[in-house]
């Protein structure tokens, strides 16, 4: 890689658009400095946004799920203020089957910054699903499932007030 700096707006970018040949070559050009700064021994924020980005990488794209989680941590862990590194690890946690954890992350990062946009535009696309009727019982028991299918019938499918929701505008 010849620049000096990390371009994570167009790794990001590519990674939306699913260009994953680009992300890796983008990626690989600061393998080195990524492996520094999983030891604690680099700190600049492009590099962090490499590292929450080539974490989101590992994790989604390369099937390395604890590897690349942890690396989107340390990413949160170097730059607590920037809340782009809690949407990348959210969306991370997201993809491999996780919402409540997701949801939790951006929780974390909409208090770091409560006008960016798209961890707003993340929790609306992230639905989180209600508790069973009866939590005592597992979610497919038949009687949890009765039931749910009775309580979805009058209230809907979603709960109208979330408290965990109320700070976040529609």
């Amino acid at each position: 890689m010849s620049t000096n700096q990390f371009d994570a707006d167009l790794a990001w970018r590519f990674l939306q658009e699913k260009q994953l040949d680009e992300v890796e070559a983008l990626i690989l050009g600061y393998k080195k400095e990524l492996e520094a700064m999983a030891q604690n021994q680099e700190h600049t924020t492009g590099k962090a946004d490499a590292l929450s980005i080539y974490g989101y990488y590992k994790c989604v794209h390369k099937g390395e799920r604890k590897a690349g989680l942890s690396f989107c941590q340390r990413a949160i862990d170097r730059h607590p203020d920037n809340p782009r590194h809690y949407l990348v690890l959210a969306m991370a946690w997201f993809v491999v089957g996780f919402p409540n954890k997701a949801l939790d992350i951006l929780e974390r990062g909409h208090k770091v910054d409560p006008n960016y946009e798209p961890i707003i535009s993340a929790f609306r696309d992230i639905e989180r699903r209600r508790l069973p009727v009866l939590p005592f019982l597992s979610r497919d028991h038949r009687m949890n499932i009765w039931l749910g299918r009775i309580r979805h019938r009058f209230t809907g499918p979603k709960l109208q007030d979330d408290p965990q929701m109320d700070h976040i505008a529609p």
